[in-house]
């Protein structure tokens, strides 16, 4: 929005701010978790996030309550149905409150995770906007709030679900992140033992703003022994076996900010590995156990109700080799991060694939790390995985950087070599569709034809290769070009028997390269034939090498998991199976070797070579 582009902010919940307002207080800067970077006509570095003008801020359009149902178009021009829940309260609220004082309808408070309570017309501390809304599932329609609001229409019980489109040129998804739900592991006593919390628990009675202000108070008692248990739901094949980063600067946290206000309190911290991989961060570790706070190495097995009432966590101490028993007043989960139930939501409707941990996949993780696997959708924070404020506030930045890039240019200059749809031998089969890594071909159900999206396409061949009629063809590299190199080489006169070599143009390449400028040396009976993507390479191609007299075939591409077209050694995993069975069956065993290298593995790509030449070369 300070770019000059119009931003639409789209919140799920009726106020912004995510679990991120929900922390109290903040790791670096031990300070609250509202401020964000001021506008610099507000002067200073930051302010309060309710006082950064946010809601007149010029170019930023806040749509709250509100999921996105339906995304269709590209890079440049999506169209974006959002669909609107009504809240039953309009912009016309002053916040006066007098609604909320005469509703006789109480619930658990979810935002004070069910330590306090609120009403059935409500608002969150802090809200923007700033406005009440009717929580319709427990409301009784008795409409006191309507009697005593002083703006007239304010309140509107008329109100039904709205859609409206947009038309926007690149997407950002910041989704946020969810607390993983311990109530599941029940040696832990989770919701069954009174005083079992977990860190954000504990966080809404740290908070000064929270319903305590402040004050550790459990059920009005300020409890004398803690335990915290460290990986609860994380590093725990059960349930996530990744780090979630996060949890070990809550405890510590936490526990210094309790042995500040309460020195005599004994706070046990029960760990697997202490994490602490932020800049500063150390520091907060050595402050924890300068103030007193107790590191015991080992993993709790059970969480149970001691003979007087109170907690008993059995661990090992793995420093001491034996088990023991820690008494506790008050134990802490400090439960894992997981994606959001918005995140996979989101992903479904832009049809973006989850990683193995079920946050959004990205295009590169090392050099493309916030874009995604379609042109023109960002992500960053927890959509991405486990993230602190000031990491997810890095990524946001570069993530609104490469928006601005795309859209401060009038036209895109798309150097891009793309596949051509012959739509007379296309029957619309939707191979090329289902294979394609970026979504950039679809099939006309009307016609049965294929079609490709330039805006899309990343030119890597996948489509070609899979084609069973031929019709897919990418320019440069099509089936009669691969074909007529094969034949120039393989129709030469003489008796040396010849391996061909299909190279990917990216790293299996550049590892060849390399190998010349450091002047090493494979055999000259290797061919070399360069190609966009091992993924362009189909079974025909093989066995047509084979048919022309080749003593062997290599395939050369990218490291497993490294394919700069996401897909296209897997691609070509499979039309090697094919070729292989083919081949077996004419008695032609063990012709094919894949290679997979980096471009700095010039060394393994000679020994490999030399060493397949030698085995078919007899």
């Amino acid at each position: 929005a300070k770019k000059g582009i119009k931003t639409y902010l789209v919140e799920s919940q009726p106020w912004i701010g995510g679990v991120t307002a929900q922390v109290g207080m903040a790791f670096p800067t031990d300070d609250c978790a509202y401020c964000i970077g001021a506008r610099s006509e507000l002067g200073g570095i930051r302010k309060c996030f309710y006082r950064a003008g946010l809601s007149n801020q010029l170019n930023l359009k806040i749509i709250t309550n509100t999921k996105v149902k339906e995304v269709a178009g590209e890079m440049g021009h999506f169209k974006v149905v959002l669909e609107t829940a009504p809240t039953f309260v309009n912009e016309n609220c002053i916040s006066c409150r007098m609604c909320e004082e005469v509703c006789p309808i109480e619930v658990k408070d979810e935002f004070n995770r069910g330590l306090t309570t609120r009403k059935a017309i409500y608002k969150q501390f802090e809200a923007i906007p700033n406005k009440y809304i009717i929580d319709f599932e427990n409301c009784n329609m008795c409409k006191e709030c309507l009697k005593v609001c002083p703006e007239e229409g304010a309140i509107d019980f008329g109100q039904r679900p709205e859609k409206e489109e947009l038309t926007v040129g690149a997407i950002v998804i910041a989704t946020g992140i969810d607390e993983f739900n311990p109530t599941g592991i029940g040696e832990y006593g989770y919701k069954e033992h009174e005083g079992v919390l977990t860190q954000l628990d504990l966080a809404r009675y740290l908070d000064p703003s929270g319903p305590t202000r402040g004050k550790l108070a459990i059920e009005g008692k300020t409890p004398q022994s803690i335990t915290m248990i460290q990986c609860v739901g994380s590093r725990d094949e059960r349930y996530h076996t990744y780090c979630s980063r996060l949890c070990c600067m809550m405890a510590l946290k936490h526990a210094i900010l309790i042995k500040k206000r309460y020195p005599k309190i004994r706070i046990n911290v029960c760990y697997i590995d202490i994490r602490t991989t932020g800049i500063g961060y150390e520091d907060w570790y050595n402050q924890a156990r300068d103030l007193g706070v107790i590191f015991l190495h080992g993993k709790p097995s059970e969480v149970r109700k001691g003979p007087d009432g109170g907690l008993i966590v059995r661990t090992e101490d793995v420093m001491l080799g034996e088990a023991v028993e820690l008494p506790s007043d008050l134990v802490v989960l400090s439960s894992g991060i997981e994606s959001s139930k918005g995140t996979k939501e989101i992903a479904a409707v832009l049809g973006l694939d989850l990683d193995k941990d079920e946050f959004i996949k990205v295009m590169d993780p090392k050099v493309r790390s916030l874009a995604t696997t379609k042109s023109g959708v960002f992500i960053c924070g927890g959509a991405r995985g486990p993230t602190d404020i000031p990491e997810s506030v890095i990524q946001a930045k570069a993530a609104i950087s490469d928006v601005t890039t795309l859209l401060s240019k009038d036209e895109i200059v798309d150097f891009r070599i793309h596949p051509e749809v012959n739509t007379d031998l296309c029957d619309g089969c939707e191979v090329c569709t289902i294979k394609c890594p970026f979504g950039a071909i679809r099939v006309d159900l009307a016609e049965r034809k294929s079609y490709l999206n330039r805006d899309l396409c990343y030119g890597c061949g996948i489509c070609a290769s899979n084609c069973p009629n031929g019709a897919v063809q990418l320019l440069n590299y099509t089936d009669e070009q691969i074909f007529a190199q094969l034949e120039g080489i393989l129709s030469t006169d003489g008796d040396d028997p010849v391996v061909i070599g299909f190279v990917c143009e990216e790293c299996g390449y550049a590892s060849i390269d390399l190998a010349g400028v450091e002047r090493f040396h494979y055999s000259e009976r290797v061919n070399l034939i360069p190609i966009r993507c091992t993924g362009r390479l189909s079974a025909i191609h093989i066995l047509k090498a084979f048919e022309l007299g080749a003593a062997g075939v290599a395939v050369v591409g990218c490291m497993e998991g490294r394919c700069h077209y996401q897909q296209g050694l897997d691609n070509v995993k499979n039309n090697i199976a094919l070729a292989e069975e083919a081949l077996a069956k004419n008695g032609m065993e063990d012709r094919i070797r894949l290679m997979t290298l980096c471009g700095a593995r010039s060394h393994d790509f000679v020994t490999g070579i030399n060493d397949f030449v030698e085995k078919v070369v007899k």
